[in-house]
């Protein structure tokens, strides 16, 4: 959790100082995405060993007439006493092997109450110096060997790390859904993220881990009232090898779409910035710029594109010429301008042009 929350604080402090746009921040969200995945790779080789289990994942001990009569956790040293299969009571034998039940294990009475009740008479068990059949059992399973402690601390620090770098990119993925769309679509694509996020992601993905989770169990609990009840015993290493396999499958898949993405967006961005080099080269093309001359301000003028209509009741100035100095009109009450190229002036009947020479 702190390696998450420092992440997502992070990855705000990194969009805010270095300014991403929706390219840059598309790359920081796939670079990080694929650091925390680099630091899950080696979870592949962290794992302890199957706890040794009589009949499950160890064969029962003993005589090879014993160990070949084996078939589940039903041995020739406990088949006289009919022990329900499916029950899980564990002991730790003296042998280092934990059997599924008391009964299993062949014992035949206890010493002690509650947590330090121990089994004797065990005929299952064989342990070194004593004879066949007066072994004990402790309640509960078998310690693990110690190397699996430390396996854990490492598994703990690669995830912390993985999270971290991963949450780096939570804000530029963030943003991404923000600037991909028009401004008025925000809100709708807020929305349909977190929807595809809850459809893709919350519902099936309980549904088939759950599934390929049940495939490991070798030992399964029953209920008190009948049926199948909680997974007692997993293989470690099938376990292992489908749950990180699925994972890395899914982000392998989401990453190739994510770099597609990527590849998108910087196509997008090229065509636009061309698009916008000829509208700017056409609007310098079309622009006329005027040699510094100035329209008097008691005149309506209009500069057109050169074409200079000629007579006396139309006049237009082009080329950013000014009109003769020398002429002067009253221009009555009317004037319209009709088009681009020419500026006609109406002059009423009541008054009528002087042009002076």
């Amino acid at each position: 959790m702190p390696g998450v929350c420092l992440g997502i604080f992070l990855s705000g402090v990194i969009m805010k100082k270095f300014k991403l746009g929706l390219l840059g921040a598309a790359r920081v969200a796939f670079c990080t995405c694929v650091g925390g995945f680099l630091f899950t790779i080696p979870f592949f080789a962290l794992s302890c060993r199957n706890m040794d289990v009589a009949g499950l994942t160890a064969p029962y001990p003993g005589p090879e007439a014993l160990r070949g009569a084996a078939s589940g956790v039903i041995s020739s040293c406990n088949s006289a006493c009919g022990c329900p299969q499916h029950q899980w009571d564990p002991v730790c034998g003296q042998d280092g092997i934990t059997y599924a039940t008391p009964c299993l294990a062949g014992c035949t009475f206890t010493k002690g109450a509650g947590r330090n009740m121990t089994f004797h008479g065990c005929s299952c068990v064989q342990s070194s110096g004593l004879s066949w059949g007066n072994s004990s059992a402790a309640l509960g399973q078998c310690a693990r060997e110690q190397a699996c402690s430390t396996m854990g601390y490492i598994y703990l620090g690669l995830m912390v790390a993985s999270f971290f770098i991963y949450c780096l990119g939570s804000t530029p993925m963030f943003i991404i859904s923000l600037r991909s769309v028009e401004p008025e679509l925000k809100s709708l694509a807020v929305g349909v993220f977190m929807l595809l996020l809850r459809v893709l992601g919350g519902i099936p993905a309980p549904i088939y881990f759950g599934a390929l989770i049940d495939y490991t169990c070798i030992k399964w609990g029953s209920r008190k009232c009948g049926g199948r009840g909680a997974c007692r015993l997993y293989d470690i290493d099938t376990f292992r090898f489908l749950y990180l396999g699925v994972t890395t499958c899914l982000r392998l898949l989401g990453y190739v779409i994510f770099w597609l993405t990527i590849s998108q967006i910087k196509r997008t961005l090229v065509k636009a910035g061309r698009t916008q080099d000829i509208e700017l080269q056409r609007a310098q093309e079309n622009q006329e710029i005027t040699p510094g001359h100035t329209a008097d301000e008691t005149e309506s003028l209009y500069i057109s594109d050169g074409k200079a209509a000629n007579g006396s009741e139309k006049m237009c100035i082009t080329d950013g010429n000014a009109a003769n100095e020398s002429e002067e009109m009253d221009i009555g009450e009317k004037m319209v301008i009709t088009d681009r190229h020419t500026c006609n002036m109406h002059i009423d009947d009541k008054n009528t042009s002087q042009i002076s020479d």
